[in-house]
């Protein structure tokens, strides 16, 4: 299989990788006097507006003074961090400012991914519709993002969460924070062979073993890559998801740009299923950050399925929403 590259599997998820964003004293000073959009601001506003970084003041009736009395201390700490602590970086010192004590790489991951997440945001994207848990939670996670394919994933998740809030829990969000680029990859390579009905319940398609006992889907996931998904508690193989489909009629199978049917032609209900595994909860939400169904050989992956049950597979027209 070849080599996974962090920017493509952005790029297929509708992310733009950005250059790296430093938070100095220009860009501070800007988002004090409230001169930058929404967009713009989005990594200092996600920051700052945490209830951690209110340790320095009370919270008041007025939002809009709270806010402008938060901007004006964090900045005025940002600054001070700055002149009496030179050795920190902009990221870092600012992060600091917000009430995170972060190393120089660290601060450097969060403000890259929340950058990235800043491309894709809606023009009128606003923090401030996640819990402060979230936030917390995040910062602490996407700090320990060195992977570019593992950065991709919380660019991903963030974009997400302003869309519809609540969607990822605190255990998927520890889950990914553990991750690593073999443990991204391999979530890619299995999201790439699954199938689903429901965009948000995806079932991957596996064969048995290969010949070699080293890789399952005529090498599109190694058994390695598997046994990571199981070991991070995303995939449980010993068991597996029977669909009905009812005689004289059919089964309809989605991937990312693909439909299938499978037909049942005979005069009895056909109970299928796709191979022994299935995604866990925290796997069916983190396979949300993957393309699902871009395997190359996912087309011959699902005749066979159709083939084992004995029934016809036809390619559709795409037309899931």
């Amino acid at each position: 299989m070849g080599s996974f590259s962090p920017k493509a599997s952005a790029e297929a998820n509708g992310i733009k990788i950005a250059n790296t964003f430093n938070i100095d004293g220009d860009i501070a000073k800007e988002w004090l006097s409230n001169k930058l959009g929404p967009k713009e601001a989005l990594p200092m506003n996600f920051i700052a507006r945490t209830r951690r970084s209110l340790n320095a003041t009370k919270y008041e009736t007025d939002i809009a003074g709270a806010r402008r009395v938060r901007t004006q201390s964090i900045c005025d700490s940002f600054l001070h961090y700055k002149q009496t602590m030179p050795s920190l970086s902009d990221n870092q010192a600012f992060l600091l400012a917000s009430g995170y004590m972060l190393t120089p790489s660290e601060a450097e991951n969060v403000t890259k991914v929340l950058s990235d997440a800043a491309e894709s945001a809606a023009p009128d994207v606003d923090p401030d519709v996640l819990d402060d848990q979230f936030k917390d939670e995040f910062i602490k996670g996407s700090a320990c993002a060195y992977d570019e394919e593992v950065k991709a994933l919380w660019v991903k998740l963030l974009s997400s969460e302003l869309t519809k809030p609540g969607s990822f829990p605190k255990r998927a969000l520890a889950v990914l924070q553990d991750m690593s680029r073999e443990d991204a990859d391999a979530l890619q390579a299995l999201c790439s062979c699954s199938v689903f009905m429901d965009r948000r319940n995806p079932t991957p398609v596996l064969t048995e073993l290969d010949e070699g006992g080293w890789t399952y889907n005529h090498g599109s996931i190694s058994a390695d890559q598997l046994n990571l998904m199981t070991s991070l508690g995303l995939v449980d193989t010993s068991m597996h998801i029977n669909y009905g489909v009812p005689a004289k009629s059919g089964l309809n199978v989605f991937t990312e740009n693909l439909a299938f049917l499978l037909t049942n032609d005979s005069d009895e209900m056909k109970q299928v299923n796709f191979g022994s595994a299935i995604y866990t909860p925290v796997g069916r939400q983190l396979a949300q950050l993957c393309s699902l169904g871009i395997a190359p050989k996912l087309p011959d992956l699902v005749a066979e399925v159709g083939k084992k049950f004995e029934m016809s597979c036809e390619l559709m027209p795409f037309h899931f929403s």
